[in-house]
Parts: C-alpha cells; sequence; structure tokens
C-alpha cells in the first residue's frame, strides 16, 4: 500500500469504510490459513457492527468498549480474543490510517483455567484403551504418540507431510505456513513414536489426491479438512472419556509434553529456551503456562538445591 501523507492520514479515516479497513489488514498481514479466518471472524463482526460509520469513530475507546460488551454474551473467551485481534488492527490502523491508538483499553477478564497436564498413569490410561476395538485405531494411537512426543498443535499435526516425517534421527519438520506464528522448526520424537506412526502408515488407505502427500488420511484415502480432522479427533477422544473419565483434547497433550520435557530436563540438558524452540512459542511467558507440577513423590526423591555440590 502506498504511504499516506499526514494530511490524507489524518483525513482518510473519516470517510474509510471498516470492512474495506479489515480486508487491507488481512492482506498486509503475514498469517497463517488458520489465524487469518480466525482474525476474519472477529474482525468482520467488528465491521457489521460497524456499519456506516466512519473508521476513526469506530475505534474511538467509547464505541470499541460498547462492541467489546456485545461479545461478552458470548462468553468472557470470545469477548478476550475480540480484544486481542481488535487491538492489532487498531495499531496497524493508527500507524496507517493515524486513528486512535485505543491507550488504556483492558482485556476483559477470563476464569482460571483449570487445564492441566496427564500423569503418567493416565497416559498409561489413554493407551491402554487401544486394546478395545476403535474406529481408525492406529491413526489415533499414532496422532497421540506425536502429539505426546513433539508437542505440536492439532492444526500442524494436520497439516504435516508424510514427507515432513524423519525418522533418523527422528523428528518431524513443521513448516512455516502451517504454524500461528509462521516460523518453521523441529520437534523431536522418541522412538515408541515413530514406531507408532510407522505402525499407521502401513495400516492407512492409499492416499488418493495430489502431492503433496499428507500424513493423517481421511478414512478413504483423502486429505483432511480442519473440520474434519478436529471431528476425528473428538470422536476417539470421546471413546477415551467413556472408557477412562479422563477428560481429553489435543491441547492437554501439548500441555502434557511441555510438562514431562521440563521434568525430563536434569536428565536430558534441555532448557526452557530449548521447550520454546520446540514447541513454537515467540518468549517464555507462555510455555511456562504449560508446564504442571510433577509429582510429590518425584520431587521428593531428587536431590535437594545445593546437596549436589555440597555447599549446604
Amino acid at each position: 500500500m502506498p504511504e499516506l501523507s499526514v494530511e490524507r492520514q489524518n483525513d482518510f479515516p473519516l470517510t474509510m469504510n471498516t470492512r474495506d479497513a479489515v480486508t487491507q489488514f488481512l492482506a498486509a498481514k503475514n498469517l497463517s490459513e488458520r489465524s487469518r479466518a480466525d482474525y476474519g471472524r472477529y474482525l468482520y463482526r467488528l465491521a457489521d457492527y460497524a456499519g456506516t460509520a466512519p473508521l476513526k469513530e469506530v475505534l474511538s475507546l467509547a464505541r470499541v468498549t460498547d462492541w467489546v460488551s456485545q461479545l461478552k454474551q458470548s462468553g468472557a473467551y470470545a469477548a478476550r480474543n475480540g480484544v486481542a485481534y481488535l487491538k492489532s488492527f487498531a495499531s496497524w490502523c493508527h500507524i496507517v490510517y493515524g486513528t486512535p491508538r485505543l491507550e488504556g483499553f483492558e482485556y476483559p477478564k477470563v476464569p482460571v483455567s483449570t487445564r492441566t497436564a496427564l500423569t503418567d498413569d493416565e497416559v498409561k490410561q489413554v493407551f491402554g484403551t487401544f486394546s478395545l476395538p476403535t474406529r481408525n485405531g492406529s491413526r489415533t494411537r499414532a496422532y497421540i504418540a506425536l502429539l505426546l512426543s513433539s508437542g505440536l498443535r492439532r492444526d500442524e499435526a494436520r497439516q504435516l507431510l508424510l514427507s515432513d516425517l524423519v525418522e533418523s534421527p527422528p523428528h518431524v519438520r513443521v513448516r512455516a505456513e502451517t504454524t500461528k506464528g509462521r516460523r518453521g522448526r523441529v520437534s523431536r520424537l522418541s522412538g515408541a513414536a515413530i514406531a507408532l506412526i510407522r505402525d499407521y502408515i502401513v495400516q492407512r488407505p492409499p492416499y488418493k489426491g495430489e502431492p503433496p502427500e499428507p500424513l493423517f488420511l481421511a478414512e478413504y484415502g483423502t486429505a483432511f479438512t480442519p473440520k474434519g480432522f478436529g471431528s476425528c479427533a473428538d470422536e476417539a477422544f470421546n471413546v477415551i472419556e467413556r472408557l477412562t473419565g479422563l477428560r481429553i483434547s489435543s491441547h492437554i497433550f501439548r500441555h502434557t509434553w511441555a510438562t514431562n520435557y521440563a521434568r525430563g530436563m536434569g536428565k536430558t540438558g534441555n532448557t526452557v529456551y530449548d521447550l520454546k524452540r520446540e514447541g513454537g512459542w515467540k518468549n517464555l511467558v507462555i510455555p511456562l503456562t504449560y508446564i504442571h507440577d510433577r509429582p510429590e513423590a518425584e520431587l521428593l526423591a531428587m536431590p535437594v538445591p545445593g546437596a549436589i555440590n555440597g555447599s549446604w
């Protein structure tokens, strides 16, 4: 987009249509397909709310406060997500069009998360359910093993290609265009995970589509859509929940991976910076919220700080 003069910046928002501004914002941002859809869902909702009101008025503190109060009717998390996307949009509009900065606009409060990691015994329970006949069991085993071993997000796993899997040394290459932050990375796999993924590849149907070939295939050999992949995962997790009573989701396995990563740091030599890198996070703030308490018995069996080098 051509640079606007200061005078044009100040005048443009008086007639700028909010929907057009949202479209230009999404085109300018380097977002993944998933993130672009999430931004668009909320910001086009803002455009519908704005109607014919000029952009400068829509991004005033009074108007956005009113819009967020409407979002709260859909839940606290919807309102918080909406504010996050709105702030990014407003910052961009300020630079390009000279609209207000929205200084002092706070994120809505959300309930304290009760999400935690699975214990070792609970992980055994999850895999124990596969001794019973379940639909597409080998794919479910491979998917869960992948998440527990690599910490991938659900949509990153869906978009893995067969060629992204490397067996020696075992790891997956997560392509930048499939991630939330648009940054590629490598995430290691355990030997057990590789074995279960290999078992699935042998059993899965032949791929019916154009290259490149996905790692995970739908029942008849086609590529998954985001909705279809989520539905299959939820169907498998519902079976596990019914048999074990555990609350299961793809994200629970990411929490479990991060917690186990931290538990093993004394033996592996990895650090929280390695955790951040393999998990695909921008900084240390978020991954630290994924690490949960280790079992008490395990903590008590560990050396006391300072006793290792005999200092006290």
